[in-house]
């Protein structure tokens, strides 16, 4: 697992604009231009924003690091539960089809371009698909409010309901399968390339602790004794309860951030949702636990001006506590969770703080001139050290309160 995360950062796209203006044209027939085309931020893809000349269509032109571009049982999936979104109502990247040689019909949803990296000087293939655009501002772009929070909740607990009709499909969901030229079961193509091993799965937060992703904290003994006492908690209190059938499965998201979050008009309530890279086949809890380590983090990155409405006391543990509730009121209200699945959501929270605070740290290490790695590995620590310290038992009690 080590090797393979370090072979995402070798294996991520060596790739410019004239990249994607090149694919656009020639493998997707959207005619644009350089001034056109922008490159976004990505962890270990390559993502441009690609707006169309004559139709100003706008896309995301997405080029995928080596490791996932061989995993055709991933993208087909990927692929797969966007086009379900879309067809029970949820606004979501949609992949576009490429255009065939005699133009005669669609062609797949992705297609394989091999770039030399200019470090290793091997080729590599490479995935790479057109989406929609989602028009509108992200959530990390808006100021944080109870109710914004709350909707939040609720949204995503509306999108775990609909990702869990992909595992037993309608007869509507299943004439979805006709865009991707297939005649196989829904449930066959998700279980196929969801059900995978992947490191930011919470269930293997164990991972985390593997000599290689450690090293780098060594000489930094207070990051390391956060991290090894989350994972102690993690064996004792999680772990018994996914030996025990406790923690049931679902497909996730699986990185339900704020960046990830798109908002309707006036940052009143959630329009749509991107970014489906870490979806996998796991613990259902998982889902609103990643959303909430998210949203600590975005509280410790936060302005003082954009928390107004939730830092009342001026205190970050009870700021954190009031976003907590809020969102997960939400999430309750739409979703029924298990008293053990509750019980454990703060700590899964916390376990993903974690996550992201060790594989940061891990990631500039390996890059120390990427300042966005630093940017996001340092207030997860924060995140982190505030996490351990919260009375979680205490928030989880106001939360499932009656009345």
């Amino acid at each position: 697992m080590s090797s393979d995360e370090e072979q995402r950062k070798l294996e991520k796209p060596c790739v410019g604009i004239e990249d994607a203006v090149h694919v656009a044209e020639k493998l997707y027939g959207i005619k644009t231009q350089p001034n056109k085309c922008s490159q976004l931020e990505s962890y270990d893809d390559a993502n441009f924003k690609v707006e169309e000349e004559t139709r100003r269509r706008k896309f995301v032109c997405k080029f995928h690091n080596g490791v996932e571009s061989r995993n055709k049982a991933f993208l087909d999936a990927q692929n797969l539960m966007a086009l379900c979104l879309t067809r029970l109502g949820f606004t979501v990247p949609c992949p576009l089809s490429s255009r065939t040689e005699s133009n005669s019909k669609s062609g797949p949803l992705y297609v394989m371009v091999t770039k030399q990296n200019p470090k290793t000087k091997r080729k590599v293939e490479h995935a790479v698909r057109f989406l929609s655009w989602i028009e509108g501002k992200t959530m990390a772009e808006a100021a944080l409010t109870p109710t914004l929070l709350r909707r939040a909740g609720s949204y995503l607990a509306r999108l775990d309901k609909a990702l869990d009709n992909l595992l037993e499909p309608s007869e509507e969901l299943q004439s979805v399968m006709s865009a991707s030229d297939s005649k196989r079961p829904v449930s066959e193509v998700v279980r196929a390339g969801l059900a995978r091993t992947h490191l930011w799965d919470l269930r293997n937060f164990e991972l985390v602790g593997g000599k290689e992703f450690i090293k780098p904290l060594e000489t930094d003994e207070p990051k390391l004794t956060l991290l090894k006492a989350t994972l102690k908690d993690f064996q004792k209190k999680v772990l018994p309860l996914a030996e025990t059938k406790k923690l049931r499965e679902g497909v996730l998201h699986g990185d339900f951030n704020d960046a990830n979050i798109i908002l309707s008009t006036h940052d009143k309530d959630v329009a749509g949702v991107i970014d489906f890279g870490d979806s996998t086949i796991s613990w259902r809890a998982n889902d609103p636990a990643i959303a909430l380590g998210y949203i600590v983090i975005a509280l410790v990155k936060a302005d003082k001006k954009d928390i107004s409405a939730l830092n009342v006391s001026n205190n970050d543990e009870d700021t954190i506590e009031r976003a907590v509730i809020s969102f997960l009121k939400g999430y309750l209200s739409e979703y029924a969770l298990s008293e053990d699945e509750v019980s454990v959501l703060l700590l899964l929270a916390q376990c993903r703080i974690a996550t992201s605070a060790t594989m940061g740290w891990y990631s500039f290490s390996l890059d120390p001139t990427n300042e966005y790695l630093k940017f996001h590995a340092e207030p997860a620590w924060k995140a982190l050290k505030i996490m351990t310290a919260l009375d979680q038992g205490k928030i989880l009690a106001k939360i499932t309160k009656k009345g």
